[in-house]
């Protein structure tokens, strides 16, 4: 065979094969585009996941920075006033409370109120112009968070304190709801669940006067 006929029969060959070549760099393809598409997606949820834990550690904080605000707000000179409404107007729909206290005729037991993060002044320098602290990033997330105080009973006075004076002090549950919602939801701000948190505490404030220091 001469060297023509060789590389005719050459060439004959390689077109036999074209398919199996083609078919090869279509499965390469294939592999390398299915190996991106996996690690965008490692990749995206990645990112929801840091975007979770973010809010999970903004919920927490504003929940504690609710037990903190409820606790300064029971100060000595307020405390009074919080607890004559709590008694006198108890709040209805107390999450703290089960509901069988409705039927208590008992105002001590069914004492509650709620405060909301916008009627305590520490809470004014939240909003701003709708500007939000750059601590909670990107989404911006609109903080809030809910006190309730419930659980009233008198408490131990302080050693040297005088006992015939009708005034007392009292023991209250300060239950901090804390929560943080993203303003919007798209695939800009993919973390569009809202985040909440309890948080509780045993507060005693006074003194105070009325019908639990009996």
């Amino acid at each position: 065979m001469n060297r023509l006929e060789l590389a005719t029969s050459r060439a004959a060959l390689r077109q036999s094969q074209s398919g199996a070549v083609m078919f090869l760099v279509t499965m390469v393809l294939s592999v390398l585009a299915s190996v991106g598409l996996y690690a965008l997606a490692a990749a995206t949820s990645e990112v929801q996941a840091s975007g979770s834990a973010r809010q999970a550690t903004q919920t927490h904080y504003l929940a504690e920075y609710g037990v903190v605000a409820g606790a300064h707000l029971m100060s000595a000179s307020k405390a009074q006033t919080y607890l004559a409404t709590m008694i006198s107007t108890p709040d209805t729909g107390c999450w703290s409370l089960p509901p069988s206290v409705s039927l208590l005729t008992d105002p001590i037991s069914r004492a509650c109120s709620h405060i909301a993060s916008t009627e305590m002044a520490l809470a004014d320098s939240w909003d701003s112009g709708n500007t939000f602290p750059t601590s909670y990033g990107q989404p911006e997330a609109t903080p809030n968070f809910i006190v309730e105080y419930t659980g009233l009973a008198k408490a131990t006075s302080p050693p040297n304190y005088a006992l015939n004076l009708n005034i007392c002090f009292v023991e209250m549950t300060a239950s901090s709801y804390g929560s943080t919602m993203p303003q919007t939801s798209t695939l800009a701000t993919p973390f569009g669940g809202q985040g909440i948190e309890t948080q509780r505490a045993r507060l005693i404030a006074g003194p105070v006067s009325g019908a639990i220091c009996q």
